[in-house]
């Protein structure tokens, strides 16, 4: 679940620029992807970002729901269209994509950081913080609960100075908290009574 604030950026930018680009690493089968669409509707441009032979799920189920109109699997050597509804793009080829997905507005990640190495998380977080607009935001929801878990908040916390708490009364473990992060204080979502905690 997005905090408010998150949404008041997203409506604070499409007021600005007309159209918001969002970036899902681990989008699932894609109901995040979904349900951002039909807020947002033709205003809202989603990438959907994972490991090749995941990626089948919210492409189909996705494209379907949008009659397949603007919607794009990028392959190896594929150009980024230069709007669309729905991209799907496999990890593998961030790379060779390079700047090309950005600017992004949103970047989001649930659960699955911790199950990654401390190091794909970092290239994760670097890349986003090269994509994201300055005032470009990440939200994600994320904890180390088992010894094996990488604690990602860690890894964000080396790349991103700026960090906001979202208070929940549905996230009832200690360790689970959802966090947004941005290189900049971003009034939206972090002037609120939640904390804010600057590196």
């Amino acid at each position: 679940m997005l905090c408010s604030g998150v949404f008041d950026k997203l409506d604070s930018d499409i007021a600005r620029r007309g159209r918001v680009r969002v970036l899902e690493i681990g989008p699932g089968y894609g109901p995040l992807g979904q349900a951002l669409r039909a807020i947002y509707g033709d205003k809202l441009e989603y990438i959907a970002v994972d490991l090749p032979g995941v990626l089948y799920y919210p492409a189909v189920y996705l494209s379907t729901l949008a009659n397949g109109e603007g919607c794009h699997v990028l392959l190896p050597g594929d150009a980024v269209p230069e709007s669309f509804n729905f991209l799907f793009v496999g990890n593998h080829l961030l790379e060779e994509l390079g700047d090309r997905l950005g600017p992004i507005d949103l970047a989001l990640n649930t659960m699955s950081f911790p199950e990654m190495s401390a190091q794909q998380v970092g290239y994760y977080a670097k890349l986003l913080k090269r994509l994201l607009r300055p005032d470009g935001i990440v939200f994600e929801e994320n904890a180390a609960l088992k010894p094996h878990h990488t604690d990602s908040k860690a890894v964000l916390a080396e790349v991103f100075p700026c960090r906001k708490k979202v208070s929940s009364d549905i996230v009832l473990t200690k360790n689970w908290c959802q966090d947004v992060w941005s290189s900049r204080y971003v009034p939206e979502v972090m002037n609120c009574t939640d904390t804010m905690l600057l590196r």
